[in-house]
């Protein structure tokens, strides 16, 4: 009495993961405002105040799900528990305990060890981690973690704790059992009262148990010794072995939210029910099949003509298909109705939608029923489909929908806030004005947030991609191209743009400049080559040898095989080159330095002077498309060499492999 059901979806235009999500966060919300309040429930003996093990999550499959569940809501500072199947080893405590023992079995493992630093058994920040790293003798080259961690604890008293401690398990780890190896872990770290002060404390130590029962179970058998049983583990996780699932709590004792199967919560009651997942589609894997069978019908088959073997659907066979459809729908409607009455005084039907507005139009009836229509019924998706439906049509007067688009859904982040402010609340009895100072402060945003979005590095290729963007693609066909280049058009189609491209680069970079080679020194350099494994069949019937060789024939590439002669040519040059953001953006107005890579094809120096080429393969009509195409990827190039070579670029040329010939470019003012 008095508590209306509620059907609470949230608008999100996101995929079903991003949705559950969503959906737990919405749930942990509304847990939160009911533990907060003055909600009580129903006992033995009259009411009294709700935990948290009054509520329960329903779901119709929550083996994908109810890990996201789980998590969620803890970071919401709400305990959950589900049925685990598997993921013992993905436990954050289980995988701290087995990164300690590695790290006594063998120290010298940098990740591990660092892992271990900045866990409970280290107690280190990251600052204090980067700092080793910080002090460490450069010129000595790269040193080990542990070497670095020995060499501070001369002066640094936890460097000096820590390292004792290691040995000192090291040395427990050489003549004691593994079970009490872990048991004096757990207690002489402290390790074993930081699981127990966390919400699900119960849960974690359960867990930790079980890995020591699994070490007893090793060592019951032939086998001994930390790194054979480390060994163990390994092979346990690879082959999806042994991996129980987290170790449960069996006396139903633990204050913690239940995530449960609908089928298995037949028969009971709670007082706070969340039906979850409610927009998860239905799975329709029954009604789809080369037959189906009937206990009164039969074996309905499909039809195959015997000459073309081409297979049909028949009245027979779709009449089954129906049957089963049908009989499919009646269970997850028995399923939603096990779900919905196994609330006592509170329920939630939670969902998500992409527009709530226009899901309860949509299927709008132009005259009002007593129920809906069996198409309506039968063709639904989800059940979350059913419930719109029928709100839409006036049948659920006695359920409230809440809408609560994507941005206002509770985040961790406002319920740390929160909780922080209540703690300080009563620790120094504020007044309403210091607390909503207080919330402010910590509900601060950074400022720079959105630089943080921003692309950190920007290939040439990119930045030429998106200036081409808002350019029109022209249509154009082999009649509009010089009449040289028709049949070289004809014969590149043996390979994609980019990938013939990639095979003129990849010759260019390995052919001797230096010989000015002609097309017969060209093709028995690819055949060569080919045989060498360089390049592939089709990328060598993707290259004319006589169109490389007329780049040799002309004064530019002349001067490129003197210069390689005398070894003032480079070839496939990186660079890397600090920029502000507005050389991307105009628009943006931000001055962010951002990087630009990019790899020069080729320059050469000539009298304290450098001079730019890069070699294309594209398709065009004229020298002017060419150009109009890649001029500012040409400018970044030269800006980008003549700084790192502190030296101007005074020419700039695009070479043509269609049109066989040196395109000239204008030196921008940056050269």
């Amino acid at each position: 009495p008095g508590a209306m059901p509620v059907l609470l979806l949230a608008e999100t235009e996101k995929n079903a993961g991003d949705r559950a999500v969503l959906e737990a966060r919405l749930i942990a919300g509304k847990i939160r405002e009911l533990m907060s309040g003055d909600f009580r429930v129903q006992g033995k003996e009259g009411k009294r105040e709700a935990s948290y093990s009054d509520i329960v999550i329903l779901m119709r499959s929550p083996k994908r799900y109810a890990p996201v569940f789980a998590e969620e809501l803890k970071k919401f500072g709400i305990p959950a528990l589900y049925d685990h199947k598997t993921g013992f080893y993905d436990t954050r405590e289980i995988q701290t305990l087995l990164a300690l023992l590695k790290v006594i079995d063998n120290p010298r493992q940098d990740i591990t060890l660092g892992g271990v630093l900045l866990s409970p058994f280290g107690g280190w920040s990251e600052a204090e981690l980067a700092g080793l790293r910080a002090e460490e003798d450069s010129e000595a080259g790269s040193a080990e973690l542990w070497d670095l961690l020995n060499a501070a604890a001369e002066k640094d008293p936890k460097a000096a704790e820590f390292t004792a401690r290691i040995r000192g398990w090291r040395e427990l780890a050489g003549h004691s059992s593994l079970p009490e190896l872990i048991r004096r872990l757990l207690r002489d770290s402290g390790y074993e009262y930081w699981l127990k002060a966390a919400p699900d404390g119960k849960s974690r130590m359960a867990n930790a148990e079980e890995l020591i029962f699994l070490a007893e179970q090793y060592e019951n058998s032939s086998y001994r010794g930390l790194f054979q049983f480390l060994r163990f583990i390994e092979q346990q996780k690879k082959l999806e072995v042994e991996d129980r699932g987290e170790a449960q709590i069996p006396d139903g004792s633990e204050n913690a939210v239940r995530i449960l199967i609908i089928h298995a919560s037949k028969g009971l009651e709670y007082p706070v029910v969340f039906v979850a997942r409610t927009d998860a589609e239905f799975d329709t894997r029954d009604a789809k099949g080369d037959y189906f069978t009937d206990d009164a019908w039969g074996l309905a088959l499909r039809s195959v003509d015997a000459e073309t073997y081409m297979r049909a659907e028949n009245l027979f066979y779709r009449s089954a298909q129906e049957k089963v459809r049908g009989e499919s729908r009646s269970e997850e409607l028995r399923l939603l109705y096990v779900a919905v009455t196994r609330a006592k005084e509170r329920l939630y039907l939670v969902g998500a939608v992409k527009n709530a507005e226009e899901s309860l139009t949509k299927n709008r009836l132009p005259v009002r029923e007593k129920a809906l229509p069996l198409y309506l019924t039968r063709e639904a998706k989800s059940c979350q489909s059913w419930l719109t439906d029928a709100a839409a049509n006036g049948l659920l007067p006695h359920i409230r929908m809440e809408a609560v688009p994507e941005e206002e859904v509770p985040t961790p982040e406002e319920a740390a806030v929160e909780d922080a402010v209540q703690l300080l609340a009563g620790q120094t009895g504020s007044d309403e004005a210091e607390l909503k100072q207080l919330r402010a402060e910590l509900d601060y945003s950074y400022p720079y947030a959105e630089a943080g979005a921003l692309k950190l590095a920007y290939s040439v290729s990119e930045l030429k991609a998106k200036a081409a963007e808002a350019q029109p693609k022209a249509e154009r066909n082999d009649e509009d191209l010089p009449e040289e280049a028709r049949g070289f058009s004809q014969e590149l189609k043996t390979l994609s743009g980019a990938a013939r491209g990639t095979a003129y680069h990849k010759l260019m970079e390995y052919l001797p400049f230096e010989e000015a080679p002609d097309a017969a020194q060209v093709r028995t350099f690819l055949k060569q080559a080919q045989a060498d494994g360089y390049f592939s069949e089709e990328e060598v019937r993707s290259i004319r040898p006589e169109k490389v060789a007329a780049f040799f024939a002309q004064p530019v590439g002349i001067r490129c095989a003197a210069a390689a002669a005398e070894n003032r040519l480079r070839r496939e040059q990186p660079f890397v080159r600090g920029l502000p953001y507005t050389a991307i953006d105009p628009a943006s107005g931000r001055e962010d330095m951002i990087l630009l890579q990019g790899i020069i094809d080729l320059y050469f120096e000539e009298e304290g002077r450098l001079i730019l080429i890069d070699y294309k393969t594209d398709r065009v009509k004229t020298e002017n498309e060419l150009t109009e195409r890649y001029r500012s990827q040409l400018e970044y190039y030269a800006e980008a060499l003549s700084a790192a070579r502190d030296m101007p670029v005074t020419e700039i040329w695009l070479y043509s492999f269609e049109l066989d010939r040196f395109i000239p470019l204008p030196i921008g003012a940056q050269s």
